[in-house]
């Protein structure tokens, strides 16, 4: 899921958008212009009715592109957004009707999520990375370091602490970082036994998070942080291990 102000994509079904995007590339057609119309609000009973995680990713996604159309019709840039594999372009002549449809879908989503019920999370966590989570070029573990070693290993955070506040699902990450200790919280959501922190500290891309009783594995999509990133952010050997990456939460 990536929400980005200024011609880039917020995606709402990110495997639709790319599916459509790939064969669009290989037929080497034109792009369609963005359409201008906000789209009707997904209806209650089909939200309901989604996956835990493609409910969880719409509502993360909803929340993350309300700020933007505001921004939009403020005049502070044009937003392009992809809702269900269509993309539609935002501006300050249109964005009510979009800001609307993201109230719309925030609150859809949000309904789905407390009638189907968020796992209990709250509580402190050890933090580790499994023997995957290693880079050349770009070392997964830096996002949760506030420096490195002599020999260039991040300085990992080994706790971690889960707030929840409604449908809200927090991960705060304390780190040393030049002699000083920094909070960062990751704003996330969870139902049944998925859970997702969205835009990881501040880079774009997300954690994907299989609950198992008093244990959470967070996975990346590494295909999310190379489009987040840049390619040319890691080699070739990074991402494949950016795929093989887990880190897990173990609650004391």
């Amino acid at each position: 899921m990536v929400v980005r102000m200024i011609r880039r994509l917020a995606v709402f079904a990110l495997s639709a958008v790319v599916a459509s995007v790939a064969l669009m590339a290989q037929a080497q057609q034109p792009v369609p212009a963005p359409a201008l119309v906000a789209p009707p609000p997904p209806a209650a009973a089909i939200v309901a009715a989604l996956p835990a995680l493609e409910l969880v990713r719409g509502y993360l996604a909803a929340v993350a592109a309300l700020p933007l159309t505001q921004a939009a019709r403020d005049g502070q840039g044009v937003l392009t957004v992809g809702i269900d594999g269509v993309a539609y372009q935002v501006n300050a002549a249109n964005a009510d009707q979009f800001i609307r449809l993201m109230q719309a879908r925030t609150a859809a989503y949000g309904e789905a999520i407390t009638v189907r019920g968020s796992p209990m999370l709250e509580g402190q966590y050890d933090l580790a990375a499994g023997p995957a989570c290693k880079g050349e070029k770009l070392d997964p573990r830096i996002i949760f370091a506030g420096g490195r070693a002599p020999d260039g290993t991040p300085i990992m955070a080994t706790s971690a602490r889960i707030i929840q506040n409604g449908i809200e699902t927090d991960l705060l990450v304390t780190l040393a970082r030049n002699r000083q200790v920094i909070g960062e919280i990751v704003s996330g959501a969870a139902v049944e036994n998925v859970v997702i922190f969205a835009d990881v500290m501040g880079k774009g891309f997300s954690l994907y998070g299989a609950i198992n009783r008093d244990m959470i594995d967070l996975r990346f999509d590494a295909e999310e942080v190379k489009d987040a990133l840049g390619p040319d952010a890691a080699t070739e050997a990074d991402w494949h291990a950016f795929n093989d990456c887990v880190f897990t939460l173990t609650k004391r």
